[in-house]
């Protein structure tokens, strides 16, 4: 059988289970731990955005056994994070009256959980196929008559958290050695990549690919601020450049300015004391339907003000606006309202990529 390890990218941990099957973790144990205080971070925590498995063959087939995790616990996630939307809800006024954009985003966002746990398979960089996570084998095929070495990239689900084992290829296999520099990318479910169709075409993907940089995904929907969730991220290898791109759930939900400031603060001595004098790029809230509404922390200017202020105290720190790299139309939304979809993160990355890469 292959090693996973030799061909894993996106990665920080592999967690093996005692029947074999492994999960290509890209949080660290302890970061897991504080995740696991909020159930539906603990769900979204343990979805796989961001791995992919890398490799050169002259094979044409692949297989693996998978296993996902139970339904219930998607549920209980659901469930769990009902209360501080619906609180979130009442405490707006256009979004709270707009019922078309209330379903949109209900529909998309179930959909999403639904429907969008996919392999997605890239050959020699143009996109093959998209392959539904089921448990049991998964075998998928792509055409290579010739025989020629050909490189690979398997894109695991983003909003799934698929553990696998018995990866078999009919043909040789080379790794791909990573890229010379890290990319660590902090965010919520627009950094995971919610509503991406395909794996591939998720913001953080898409300036990876062309920086390029090895890349780390932390996204996880729904989070904003919270030092506790890097407890333990001083473990992983130094990234070159971190980007942070909280403060749409933070604007939403927190129940005042204090409050985000405070979050923010302690958020960003957090994680200057686990990576200091590394390169970190805020990117403030991106577009979204209801910005023009108040919050009780305020307006949506005020939370883009509060990210200026606190990173201008860390020499390292600097800002990208979110407004200025992101669509303003609801057509470049999967659920015309919060979530990017693929042209929406392609409209992002194409803006992001040529920031990044002056530093």
């Amino acid at each position: 059988m292959i090693d996973l390890k030799f061909l894993a990218h996106g990665y920080t941990e592999i967690i093996a289970c005692e029947d074999d099957y492994l999960f290509l973790s890209r949080f660290t144990a302890r970061q897991l731990e504080a995740y696991e205080l909020t159930p539906a971070f603990t769900v979204c925590s343990t979805h796989t955005a961001g791995v992919r498995l890398s490799f050169m063959t002259d094979g044409d087939e692949l297989k693996f056994l998978c296993r996902l995790p139970p339904r219930t616990n998607v549920i209980k996630a659901l469930v769990s994070s009902a209360p501080s939307f619906l609180t979130g809800m009442l405490n707006g006024s256009d979004f709270k009256k707009n019922r078309s954009i209330r379903r949109n985003w209900i529909t998309y966002s179930i959909k999403s959980a639904v429907n969008l746990n996919v392999f997605e398979l890239k050959v020699d960089g143009e996109h093959r196929s998209l392959t539904r996570a089921v448990n049991g084998e998964i075998a998928i095929t792509f055409a290579n008559p010739h025989q020629l070495m050909r490189r690979v990239d398997l894109y695991f689900p983003i909003l799934e958290g698929a553990w696998i084992k018995d990866l078999t290829v009919n043909g040789q296999v080379l790794p791909v050695p990573p890229a010379s520099q890290r990319l660590l990318c902090l965010g919520d479910s627009i950094t995971q990549g919610c509503l991406a169709i395909y794996p591939s075409r998720t913001y953080v993907n898409q300036v990876a690919g062309a920086l390029p940089m090895d890349t780390i995904n932390q996204g996880v929907a729904g989070c904003t601020h919270i030092a506790a969730h890097l407890d333990g991220i001083e473990t992983i290898p130094a990234p070159d450049l971190i980007t942070i791109a909280y403060g749409t759930n933070d604007w939403f939900s927190t129940p005042s300015a204090e409050d985000i400031r405070q979050n923010i603060h302690s958020y960003y001595e957090r994680l200057n004391q686990a990576f200091p004098n590394v390169p970190m790029i805020a990117i403030s809230p991106i577009w979204r339907a209801d910005m023009e509404e108040m919050r009780p922390g305020g307006n949506f200017t005020d939370i883009r003000k509060i990210i200026e202020e606190e990173t201008s105290g860390w020499p390292n720190m600097s800002v990208i606006d979110g407004l200025t790299i992101s669509p303003h139309e609801s057509a470049y939304f999967g659920d015309e309202y919060l979530h990017p979809n693929d042209e929406g993160f392609t409209w992002m990355a194409e803006n992001l990529i040529p920031l990044l890469n002056v530093l």
